[in-house]
């Protein structure tokens, strides 16, 4: 039983051995990933790239529809079009690198090279199909070396570990920025708790730092040159605001464009024209425009506004068209509720109470945040189930920690 019990909680200490090891599994898994072809959206981030590469800014001359994602994914396309890598190729580099910091980031979490493994395995099924130069593929990267990042900065605080975390942070929201209001609230309530707590600050403010300066920096380039925030967070949120909420298309199905063809054409005409911008007009407009009629549904009905919204919600939670992600979201939730029941009824304290905030806030904000925008589909659940499945080891290594520390209780007396 003792040598079972070893080898599932083996434990390399020899660094080779992890990075070569990693290295194979996730080489191995990334071979049986298949893309599918390109889609109209890959096609546009391919077009910005180029566009960026060529010099020709970031503009839309590709569908001439202002739809635009921030910046990130199409410049490191056009990057790396420079050195010849893209298609099929791009994608399966960025899958081996997102398999990669997800190994060592679980494999720091589990302290086991078998669980490491086993979860390493249930995100590749985890993972849909992705497009050819479809977003998802590099945010499941940046997500990964989030996460990897951060432990090494629980672990260690250092300032480069404090700099690449500041750094990393704006990778990922420069790629899809569900985490840009959540941050605007982070930064200054961490920077009261710490200075009324009397805590260190020099490494969290290093972090903080590096993020505004970057993401500022990137943010002020963007109002330069276009006179909006076209860089950081994208054209089309008012978009995907109004297509979750209008009285135009049944809301509570995941969202494709072909829904808008299934009504009658005079009423279809009538809901999109909003979504063309005028010869004269700027997507501002329209995004304000869109905006406004979003408040105005939810105010005329909130009844129907409601159930939209939690329709979307289940579909981020437990009812979801894989059977796999459904199961994470119990575990998940039923752990984080072991620990937090057991913490308040057995006036237990939490080994690290910031992290665990961290990492069980984190999960719950994204799927609360995707629920406000239309799409619901399978490709944008990656975010939330990797946010499960990386919070999951700390959530179930605390309630093990309290469970312990209640069954010793219990012998002393």
């Amino acid at each position: 039983m003792n040598n079972i019990k070893k080898l599932f909680f083996y434990f390399p200490k020899q660094k080779f051995i992890v990075l070569l090891f990693a290295l194979a599994l996730a080489f191995a898994l990334s071979l049986f990933e298949k893309s599918d072809p390109y889609g109209p959206d890959a096609l546009l981030y391919q077009g910005l790239g180029d566009n960026l590469i060529h010099g020709d800014g970031y503009i839309d001359n590709i569908r001439n529809d202002y739809i635009l994602p921030p910046l990130m994914h199409p410049l490191i396309i056009g990057s790396l079009s420079v050195l010849g890598i893209g298609g099929l190729i791009f994608n399966k580099i960025f899958f081996f690198a997102g398999l990669f910091f997800s190994f060592l980031y679980l494999l720091k979490s589990t302290k086991s090279l078998i669980i490491t493994s086993f979860l390493t395995v249930i995100i590749t099924l985890l993972i849909p199909r992705l497009n050819i130069y479809g977003i998802e593929v590099t945010l499941f990267f940046s997500i990964a070396l989030l996460f990897y990042v951060f432990k090494v900065n629980i672990e260690k605080h250092t300032v480069l570990n404090s700099i690449m975390l500041g750094i990393t942070i704006v990778f990922f929201i420069l790629i899809r920025p569900v985490l840009l209001p959540a941050m605007a609230v982070i930064i200054p309530i961490t920077i009261l708790w710490l200075v009324k707590n009397k805590k260190p600050l020099k490494f969290v403010l290093i972090s903080f730092s590096f993020f505004l300066i970057v993401y500022g920096a990137v943010f002020l380039l963007s109002k330069i040159q276009y006179k909006d925030s076209r860089l950081t967070s994208g054209t089309y949120s008012g978009i995907t605001l109004y297509s979750g909420f209008n009285h135009f298309i049944d809301l509570k199905r995941t969202y494709s464009s072909d829904i808008w063809r299934e009504i009658p054409e005079k009423k279809m005409h009538e809901g999109l024209q909003i979504l063309i911008i005028p010869p004269n007009g700027t997507w501002q407009l329209r995004d304000k425009a869109l905006k406004k009629e979003v408040l105005a549904f939810i105010c005329q009905n909130p009844g129907k506004a409601l159930g939209a919204y939690l329709w979307r919600l289940k579909k981020y939670t437990f009812a979801t068209d894989i059977r796999l992600y459904n199961v994470l979201f119990w575990v998940w939730i039923s752990s984080l509720f072991y620990v937090v029941i057991m913490s308040l009824k057995n006036r237990l304290r939490l080994e690290n109470t910031g992290v665990f905030l961290i990492f069980s806030l984190a999960p719950i904000y994204l799927v609360f945040i995707q629920a406000l925008f239309v799409y619901s589909g399978n490709r944008y659940l990656i975010v939330p189930a990797l946010f499960f499945i990386f919070t999951l080891p700390e959530i179930i290594k605390q309630g093990n920690k309290m469970y312990w520390t209640l069954r010793a209780k219990k012998v002393e007396r």
